[in-house]
C-alpha cells in the first residue's frame, strides 16, 4: 500500500506541473549512459519535506526519435490497461531538447546478474524462459500494431525470484529503441541492438517484426543454458559442445534462424515449444515451468496501481550518510596533503640533496595521486557519477583499468623523472 500511495502522490503532483525543471528530481544514481539517452534512479520532492521514490527516469535526446514505445505504454495504462511484465510509466514530457520518461523502479536483478550468481543450466532456462516468453507475448499481443522490443538481452530482463516463490516475476525494461510494426515498410529506418541478440533484419536485411524478438529470445535461452553470449550463427555442433540438451538446442536453432519465416511465428508458440522441449529433456525444472508459471489473466480491467508492491533486494544508503562519509574521506585527504607539504618543506636527510621541485613531484606521484584514487573507490560515488558524464559512462571494469593506469603512470612517471635527473 505504501508504494501505491507514493506512486499516486507522484502522478498527482506531476499532473499539476506544466514543465518540471530537470532539477526537480534528485538524481541518486546514473544506471546507464549512451549517446542518445541517460537512465537514472531519481527521487522526487514530496510533502512535508520528504521524498517520493525511488523512480527510474530516462532522459532521451528528442532528435534521436527513440522512446516512442513509452508513449504507447502510458496511453494504454491511462486507458485502463494493466500489464504484468512491463514497468509502470508515470509521466512523459518534453524538457528542452530531451524527452523525460519517469517510471517505476523495478526491484530484483537483471537476468545476466542472476545467471552470474546462480550459474547457467538447462534447469534454469526451463524455469525462467517460459515466463520471459510470456512477457514478450504481452508486448506483442496487447498492442496494435505490436511493439517490437529490438533489444531483448539478459541485461534488459529484470527477475525477482524471492521467498521461494513458485514462479519468478519477470519485467522487461529499456524500450528506448523499441518500435511499432509498420505495414508496408521494407526495412527499419534505423538499425540498433546488441549484436549477439539482434537479428539480421535489424541490420538492414528487412523490417523488424515480432519474429525479430524471437531471434533475441533464442539468444537469451542459449545464455540461460550456457552462461555465454551467443554467436551470431549457432549450429547443432556448437550447441552440443556447449552441453545444451538436444530438445532445447532445437528450440534455439529454430528461434535463431536467419530467415524470419523459419522462426517461431510468435513468442507464445516458442513458449509452447520450449515447455515441450523441457519435458523431453527430462529437466527437473520442467514441472515448474509447465505448471507454475501460469499467471492471472492480464486482460481484466482495473486500477493501474493494483500491482502489489514487490520487495527490492537493493540496499540504498541515505544520501546524507554518503555525504558525511565523503566529508571524512576528504578530511583525510587534506590531512595527507598537509603531511606531504610539511615533508616537502623539511625533507628527510636522504632527500635533502634533491631539488625541491623533484621531491615535491615524487610526493605527488607516489603518495597523493594513488591515495586520491584509493579514496575514490571508498567514497559514495553516486553524486560524482551523476555529474561527470564521461566517467559515469564507463563500465566498472573500465574504471578499474583507468584507476590502475593512472596510479602506474603517476608513480612510474615521477620515478622516471627522478632517474633522468640523476637523483634516483
Amino acid at each position: 500500500m505504501e508504494q501505491r500511495s507514493l506512486t499516486e502522490d507522484l502522478i498527482a503532483q506531476l499532473a499539476h506541473m506544466d514543465a518540471p525543471a530537470q532539477g526537480a528530481y534528485r538524481v541518486d544514481e546514473v544506471l546507464k549512459r549512451s549517446g542518445t539517452e541517460v537512465t537514472e534512479v531519481v527521487y522526487y520532492p514530496g510533502r512535508d519535506g520528504g521524498e517520493l521514490g525511488p523512480f527510474v527516469r530516462k532522459r532521451i535526446l528528442a532528435a534521436s526519435g527513440a522512446g516512442s514505445a513509452y508513449d504507447a505504454i502510458i496511453q494504454a495504462e491511462r486507458a485502463g490497461e494493466r500489464f504484468l511484465f512491463l514497468p509502470r510509466v508515470m509521466d512523459i514530457r518534453r524538457v528542452d531538447d530531451e524527452v523525460h520518461v519517469v517510471m517505476e523502479f523495478v526491484p530484483g536483478e537483471t537476468l545476466d546478474t542472476l545467471v552470474d550468481c546462480v550459474g547457467a543450466s538447462p534447469e534454469l532456462a526451463c524455469r525462467l524462459m517460459p515466463v520471459v516468453c510470456e512477457a514478450a507475448s504481452e508486448l506483442h499481443e496487447r498492442f496494435q500494431p505490436p511493439i517490437i522490443h529490438r533489444d531483448l538481452t539478459p541485461s534488459n530482463i529484470m527477475v525477482l525470484d524471492s521467498d521461494g516463490a513458485s514462479k519468478p516475476v519477470v519485467t522487461l525494461i529499456d524500450f528506448g529503441i523499441s518500435r511499432r510494426w509498420q505495414e508496408g515498410a521494407d526495412t527499419d529506418t534505423t538499425h540498433f541492438g546488441t549484436r549477439s541478440y539482434a537479428p539480421p533484419e535489424q541490420f538492414g536485411f528487412g523490417q523488424t517484426d515480432v519474429r525479430s524478438d524471437i531471434f533475441a529470445l533464442g539468444g537469451v535461452l542459449f545464455f540461460c543454458c550456457v552462461g555465454e553470449q551467443p554467436q551470431p550463427a549457432l549450429d547443432a555442433d556448437m550447441l552440443a559442445r556447449a552441453g545444451v540438451p538436444d530438445p532445447l538446442a532445437a528450440v534455439i536453432l529454430r528461434a535463431r534462424a536467419f530467415d524470419p519465416a523459419d522462426r517461431y511465428p510468435s513468442a507464445a508458440a516458442m513458449r509452447g515449444a520450449l515447455l515441450a522441449a523441457c519435458t523431453a529433456a527430462g529437466s527437473a525444472a520442467a514441472g515448474a515451468a509447465a505448471g507454475e508459471v501460469d499467471l492471472p489473466a492480464a486482460t481484466a480491467p482495473g486500477p493501474l496501481v493494483a500491482r502489489p508492491p514487490r520487495r527490492s533486494r537493493r540496499l540504498t544508503v541515505p544520501a546524507a550518510v554518503g555525504t558525511c562519509w565523503n566529508v571524512i574521506l576528504l578530511a583525510s585527504f587534506v590531512l595527507m596533503v598537509a603531511l606531504c607539504v610539511a615533508m616537502a618543506l623539511d625533507p628527510p636527510s636522504q632527500f635533502r640533496s634533491m631539488p625541491f621541485w623533484l621531491f615535491a613531484l615524487l610526493l605527488v606521484g607516489i603518495i597523493l595521486v594513488p591515495y586520491a584514487i584509493t579514496l575514490y573507490w571508498f567514497a559514495d560515488r553516486r553524486r560524482l557519477l551523476a555529474h561527470v558524464p564521461w566517467f559515469s559512462g564507463l563500465s566498472l571494469a573500465r574504471r578499474i583499468v583507468w584507476s590502475i593506469a593512472a596510479i602506474t603512470v603517476s608513480a612510474v612517471g615521477a620515478c622516471a623523472i627522478g632517474i633522468a635527473a640523476g637523483y634516483l
